[in-house]
Parts: C-alpha cells; sequence; structure tokens
C-alpha cells in the first residue's frame, strides 16, 4: 500500500470534512465537487446512510467530545 498513490484517510477525517463541503456544494468549482464526489462514494460505500446524515444534520450544531474522539480501525482510499 506504501507504493500507491494518493490520499488516505479514516472514514472519520472523510466525515469531518465531507459535511462541510456538502453544505457549500452549490458554490464549489468543478474539482472541488470532483472530489466531494469521491468523498460520498467512500462513505456511502462504507458506512450506513444514517451515520453520514446524522453527521450532516449534526455539522451545524457544536460538535461534543464525544463526536470529536470517535474513532474506528477502518480506512479510506480517495483515488
Amino acid at each position: 500500500m506504501a507504493d500507491q498513490e494518493g490520499a488516505f484517510f479514516t472514514l472519520n477525517e472523510l466525515l469531518a470534512i465531507f459535511s462541510r463541503l456538502k453544505h457549500v456544494e452549490a458554490v464549489l468549482k468543478k474539482d472541488e465537487r470532483a472530489v466531494l464526489i469521491k468523498m460520498e462514494k467512500v462513505l456511502y460505500a462504507h458506512l450506513p446512510i444514517n451515520e453520514i446524515e446524522k453527521c450532516l444534520k449534526n455539522s451545524k450544531e457544536p460538535e461534543t467530545p464525544t463526536e470529536v474522539f470517535r474513532t474506528t480501525d477502518r480506512k479510506a482510499v480517495i483515488r
């Protein structure tokens, strides 16, 4: 895996930025929107829809320490 090019993020890292990008999707440039789409595909392939929707809904509210430090062993690869 060290030989592969790309950016490697945990699913939690993707969720952290995904919700922010999703809320400004209408004003993203073409390349930015392409990254968002890749992120979305990875998240929907690895997480339940309700978990992703919960993240989007809660992104407007202050994060609790539990949400900030939620951990997972799963990794996501964006290419």
